[in-house]
């Protein structure tokens, strides 16, 4: 029997193709928005707090000029032309938090070309303020929000891409108000590609996975004081170049956290079963777009199971994996792009309950909106 499920229309013109069983798969060009450069960073939220999703754009690109962008939503899944945010030094990683103590969402990029960190203050009414800049570890390109030391106050977590490996992880403890105190490092696996956060074991601490480009992943469990364990188990499995990304979540049966990640060179995604003491099973695989490079995890068809979109730098644009809740997907679609993909991002964007995916490409972002069609 077919199975009803969600799945992203990508952008490019304004006509909208509606899918029906018969058209299993079809696809038509939303829009696309061209931002001038690389991006590695994508950041979701009402910014301005009209009830809308806008979005923040990270684009690294030193010939066109380094910048962020900031594009206001419509509610429908379009965006106002984006509106350019000054930021010079190879801004990649973005992460959207409240980082002081209004109720606005706030963000944090991670400036590869400077090695540092970029506090912006959301003033409310699309405009941000430029609050501090931290000195972050070598190469810093990566970036997520917790609560590490559970003190209630979020606290920023770097990847690092130039570590020596003693390196690779920095952290920042908040003081609240926006800001921060110096950063800590610790070792991990490198050069580091993807990193995700999340409660690996059975404490109530934050703990994080980092997955080397060669496909060597580690954890680093957390200690409760913002700092990690001495003994950390490492996993570690060589299966072809990693893509940018990881994604934490409960892709298999059972009630711990897995990790997925896009494997570049051989086209797939792998599953990576954890057992909930930070250690992790074989992992699962399965077939993904050519470049698998980008993740983002999501109940996509609405069936109670998480699936995964993929991107595919190779074949620009996104694929979307559906799988029955055991870590391999038994379904998956293309979702045609405009250029080749670097991330994923998920949020929703026209006001739907559907997942919406944001993918961030070589020239810009394609914004795909959760459409039904038959599996």
């Amino acid at each position: 029997m077919p199975r009803l499920a969600w799945i992203a229309v990508v952008g490019g013109a304004a006509s909208l193709f509606f899918v029906s069983p018969a058209l299993a798969g079809s696809l038509g060009h939303l829009r696309t928005y061209d931002t001038g450069g690389f991006v590695f960073g994508t950041g979701i939220a009402d910014f301005d707090r009209d009830g809308k999703t806008d979005l923040i754009v990270a684009n690294d690109r030193a010939d066109e000029g380094d910048h962020l962008s900031f594009l206001r939503g419509r509610g429908d899944g379009t965006f106002r032309k984006p509106r350019v945010i000054r930021d010079g030094r190879g801004p990649e990683g973005i992460v959207v938090a409240r980082l002081n103590r209004d109720r606005l969402p706030d963000f944090a990029v991670a400036d590869y070309d400077a090695s540092a960190v970029s506090i912006f203050l959301n003033r409310g009414d699309g405009k941000f303020k430029l609050a501090r800049k931290l000195d972050g570890g070598p190469g810093n390109w990566l970036l997520e929000a917790a609560d590490m030391d559970d003190d209630g106050r979020l606290d920023l977590v770097s990847g690092n891409y130039d570590s020596e490996g003693t390196d690779v992880v920095s952290v920042f403890l908040g003081k609240g108000g926006g800001k921060f105190e110096a950063r800590h490092d610790y070792a991990s696996t490198t050069p580091i590609t993807a990193m995700a956060l999340g409660k690996l074991d059975d404490d109530a601490y934050m703990d994080v996975v980092t997955v080397d480009e060669s496909g060597q992943m580690f954890s680093l469990l957390g200690d409760g004081d913002g700092g990690f364990l001495d003994e950390e188990p490492p996993y570690k499995f060589t299966l072809s170049t990693v893509g940018r990304q990881a994604v934490l979540g409960r892709f298999t049966a059972g009630d711990t956290l897995d990790v997925a990640v896009p494997l570049y060179s051989s086209d797939e995604v792998a599953v990576v079963p954890g057992f909930g003491n930070g250690f992790f099973g074989p992992p699962s695989i399965s077939d993904a777009g050519d470049g698998a490079n980008g993740i983002a995890g999501g109940d996509f068809d609405r069936d109670g199971d998480l699936d995964i979109a993929a991107g595919a730098f190779n074949d620009e644009g996104v694929r979307m994996l559906f799988g029955p809740g055991t870590g391999t997907f038994d379904c998956s679609h293309p979702a045609p792009g405009s250029a080749g993909t670097q991330t994923i991002e998920v949020g929703r964007l026209d006001g739907d309950k559907r997942l919406d995916v944001v993918a961030g490409t070589d020239t810009g972002i394609d914004v795909f909106l959760g459409q039904p069609f038959t599996c």
